[in-house]
C-alpha cells in the first residue's frame, strides 16, 4: 500500500513538472511573439547569425523551437517568426538598381490620376512620363513622407497625419514607393519600404532607399527636400541626406543617424545619434550642444539660436509632456521642469507651466516681462470659445497679451502691454475679448 502511494505521488510530481514546463514554454512563445510584433528578437537566443547576399543581408535569431528573421535585402524586406525547421527565403538577388519596364501599354487616364492599373503618371503640360510597378502588379505609388520612432512633427499632438506625396524635383526626378508585397500582419514597425529615385528624363532608377522624409511643403501641398537635399534611410536602417543635381545623386550626410528632421526656421537638421540630440547643418557640422531630451524645435531670435526639448512621461493610460527652452550652448532660458507649453516668438520666450502660470521672458537678457495666473486651460480656442490668452507682437518690439476670465466669448478680457523701447508694462481691464 505504501509503495502504491509513493508511486502515485511520484507520478503526480512528474505530471505537474511536465505541465509546468509546457505552460512555461507557451508563455515564452507568447513573449517572443509579442517581441516579434514589435520587431524585437527572441528573449532567449540560442544562436545568432548573419547571411550575406549581394543585395543585402538576413539576420537569424534561433530561439527555443523557432527562428526570428530580419530580411534586409533589396529583393525582400520583411520580418518573420517561424519554426526553426523552416528554410530562409532566397529570392534572386537584385543588382545595383533595378531596370525600369519598357514597351508596356499605358491606359488612358482622362482624369489625370496619379496612379492607375499599376502605372504612375507624371504630367508636365502635355508631356507625359510614366512608370510601371516592378515589385508588385499594381501597388506602387508616388512616394509619401515616412517617419521613425521620433517623428517630431506629430510628437506634440499625438495624432497621425496623412503624409504628403513628393513633388517632382526639377521636373525630372521622382521618388516612387514600389515596396515588395508583405504579409498583412506586418505592423508599421515591421513594414519595409522600397523607395526608388527615378530619373524620368533617362527612364532610369538612380537610387534606392528604405524610407524618405520631407523637409518642406510647397504651395501645392506636396513634399519637397531643401535645396535638392532629401532625408533618406539607407540599407543599414540609418538615416542620411542625399543631394540631387543634374549630374545625378550623391550622399551628402552619411547614413549614421537614428533620426533626422529638417527645421525650417534655422535651415538645419535635428538629428539623433548615440542617444543624443543636436542640430546639424548639411555639411555634417554640429551646430549646437548635445541633449539627452528630444529636440522638437529650434528658433532664431536677435541673431541667437534657441532649442526646444520635450520630455514624455507616461503614467498608466495618461501621457504628460513637458518642455524646456535652451540656448544653443545648452544653457537654460526658462529654468523650470514643468512647462506644458513653450515657444519662442520674435524677441520673447512664452510659456505656461503646470500651475497654469503664463510667462513671457525677453530673450535678449532673460528679463521677465509678464507672469500671469491664467483662469482656464483652453490654450487654443475656437469660434465658440475663448483661448486662455492671445499674444500679439509688433515690429517695434511691443507685445500685447489678452487674458480671458473664461471661455465665454462674451467675456471681458484684461490686456497687458509691454513697450520694449520704454521698458514699461501697462494693464487695461474690461476690454472686449472679441
Amino acid at each position: 500500500m505504501y509503495d502504491d502511494r509513493a508511486v502515485k505521488r511520484k507520478k503526480k510530481i512528474i505530471e505537474i513538472s511536465i505541465l509546468s514546463l509546457v505552460v512555461l514554454y507557451i508563455l515564452l512563445f507568447i513573449v517572443d511573439y509579442v517581441r516579434y510584433k514589435n520587431s524585437t528578437p527572441p528573449l532567449i537566443t540560442l544562436n545568432k547569425k548573419t547571411v550575406e547576399f549581394s543585395d543585402g543581408e538576413v539576420k537569424e535569431y534561433y530561439g527555443l523551437g523557432w527562428v526570428y528573421r530580419e530580411y534586409r535585402r533589396k529583393a525582400i524586406g520583411k520580418i518573420e517568426l517561424k519554426s526553426f525547421l523552416s528554410k530562409m527565403a532566397r529570392p534572386q538577388a537584385v543588382g545595383n538598381f533595378p531596370v525600369t519596364k519598357k514597351d508596356y501599354e499605358v491606359p488612358d487616364n482622362p482624369e489625370r490620376l496619379d496612379e492607375l492599373k499599376g502605372i504612375i503618371y507624371y504630367y508636365n503640360g502635355n508631356d507625359l512620363k510614366t512608370y510601371k510597378c516592378l515589385n508588385t502588379a499594381n501597388d506602387c505609388f508616388k512616394a509619401t513622407s515616412g517617419s521613425d520612432d521620433y517623428n517630431i512633427r506629430t510628437l506634440e499632438n499625438n495624432t497621425e497625419v496623412e503624409e504628403p506625396k513628393f513633388a517632382l524635383f526639377n521636373k525630372r526626378y521622382a521618388f516612387i514607393d514600389d515596396s515588395y508585397k508583405q504579409e498583412d500582419k506586418a505592423n508599421k514597425n515591421q513594414y519595409e519600404r522600397t523607395i526608388y529615385l527615378l530619373d524620368l528624363q533617362k527612364d532610369e532608377i538612380i537610387g534606392e532607399y528604405k524610407d524618405i522624409k520631407y523637409s518642406l511643403i510647397n504651395k501645392d501641398g506636396l513634399a519637397e527636400g531643401y535645396l535638392g537635399r532629401y532625408i533618406v534611410k539607407g540599407d543599414n536602417h540609418k538615416w542620411g541626406i542625399i543631394e540631387i543635381t543634374n549630374d545625378g545623386v550623391e550622399v551628402l550626410v552619411d547614413y549614421i543617424y537614428d533620426s533626422i528632421n529638417f527645421n525650417e526656421a534655422t535651415k538645419e537638421y535635428i538629428v539623433l545619434k548615440d542617444e543624443k540630440w543636436f542640430l546639424l547643418n548639411d555639411k555634417t557640422k554640429e551646430e549646437s550642444e548635445k541633449f539627452g531630451e528630444i529636440i522638437v524645435d529650434a528658433y532664431f531670435s536677435n541673431s541667437k539660436k534657441f532649442i526646444k526639448t520635450i520630455t514624455i512621461d507616461k503614467k498608466g493610460l495618461d501621457t504628460f509632456k513637458y518642455y524646456k527652452i535652451f540656448n544653443s550652448d545648452g544653457s537654460s532660458v526658462i529654468n523650470t521642469n514643468n512647462l506644458v507649453l513653450a515657444f519662442i516668438e520674435d524677441a520673447y520666450a512664452i510659456s505656461v507651466d503646470t500651475n497654469n502660470v503664463f510667462r513671457v521672458i525677453r530673450v535678449l537678457d532673460n528679463k521677465s516681462i509678464f507672469e500671469i495666473k491664467l483662469a482656464h486651460t483652453n490654450y487654443i480656442g475656437t469660434n465658440d470659445s475663448l483661448p486662455a490668452f492671445k499674444v500679439d507682437i509688433y515690429s517695434n518690439g511691443e507685445i500685447n497679451v489678452l487674458v480671458s476670465p473664461s471661455t465665454d466669448i462674451s467675456s471681458y478680457c484684461t490686456r497687458y502691454s509691454y513697450d520694449f523701447n520704454k521698458d514699461v508694462v501697462k494693464t487695461d481691464n474690461n476690454r472686449r475679448c472679441r
